[in-house]
């Protein structure tokens, strides 16, 4: 299936675009924050192909998230403003909201890749990664799973009944468990699902992909065996993102190496960098995360919009993580 209907926007007005978070894509009640981030970089770049067009813009340069509040599977609006339109850059805020309260809000940063010129400086093979990614020989890893030193995960160890917002990747991971701060992974994309074949990545998709990492960091140790059985979420609270290039055509394999410096009192960082299957630096994430028990994920929402002051302002429930 094409990714495009699963982040498909419809302008509803010149500033305001209808989407459609679903369902498959949700890790618990949750859509995972990776998929909104993509159906916001689908609105914007709606935006800038109708009522900016004009400025011939398309690219998504940058990208700077807070995750407010939990969404949900279903409808909601992206509403658009636009705070600097340049020649060359041009920045907007978007902002995602369901059911009267405001969910996601940012700051998006345009631009045309074609037209940029400057100053470069060559990288190092892999972008000077240290260690260096281990090579793969991608043609053995699809054909038998495994190479001398990758291996594809079992989907009955990924994509749970959980965390069904993972079933739209193909994981390929080291053989040897990594256990230096880091964590590295190749990725395939497939939208339709485990029932699907995969397909190249869409250049919306890299949302999703540097929200879909692997954990940098073991949980288990000083846990009580309790503690290590209890299934947990991982919600963003804020998300960077720094795209360096357009996904190159047909690239059907991805890289990621996620970098965690501390994990304190539930709360830790997220670093990741993204490279194409022929070593070419993507995108930089950066998170700030949470680590906390799924009950929380699929926790009854309070966050309707209602009267509560008695001035016939419309106030908004708090709606918690």
């Amino acid at each position: 299936m094409d990714f495009a209907q699963y982040v498909t926007a419809t302008p509803l007005t010149s500033h305001t675009y209808a989407v459609t978070l679903d369902e498959s894509w949700c890790i618990g009640s949750v859509p995972n924050g990776g998929y909104v981030t993509s159906t916001l970089i689908s609105a914007v770049n709606t935006h800038f192909a109708t009522t900016l067009a004009r400025l011939d813009q398309p690219d998504t340069m940058s990208m700077q998230l807070q995750f407010l509040r939990r969404t949900h599977a279903g409808p909601g609006v992206v509403t658009v403003v636009d705070l600097k339109l340049g020649s060359g850059i041009s920045v907007v805020q978007a902002t995602f909201s369901q059911d009267g309260r405001d969910e996601v809000q940012g700051y998006v940063t345009h631009m045309n890749f074609a037209r940029e010129s400057g100053l470069s400086v060559r990288p190092e093979p892999h972008c000077g990664l240290l260690p260096a990614p281990l090579p793969i020989d991608f043609s053995a890893v699809e054909a038998h799973g495994r190479d001398a030193n990758w291996r594809t995960a079992r989907d009955s160890r990924v994509a749970t009944s959980f965390r069904k917002g993972m079933q739209h990747l193909v994981f390929t991971k080291p053989n040897t468990p990594q256990d230096k701060g880091f964590a590295d992974q190749w990725v395939r994309f497939r939208p339709g699902g485990p029932s699907q074949d995969t397909v190249p990545f869409v250049q919306e998709a890299i949302g999703y992909v540097v929200d879909m990492f692997p954990l940098a960091f073991r949980e288990s140790r000083h846990m009580t065996e309790e503690e290590k059985k209890a299934p947990r979420w991982y919600p963003t609270v804020s998300l960077n993102l720094d795209v360096k290039r357009r996904i190159a055509p047909d690239t059907r394999w991805l890289f990621v190496r996620a970098t965690t410096a501390e994990v304190h009192n539930g709360r830790f960082d997220i670093e990741i960098v993204v490279l194409d299957q022929e070593g070419r630096l993507v995108a930089l994430s950066n998170h700030v995360s949470l680590i906390l028990g799924s009950e929380r994920n699929l926790a009854e929402r309070k966050h309707k919009a209602k009267d509560t002051d008695g001035s016939g302002k419309k106030t908004i429930a708090s709606g918690k993580l």
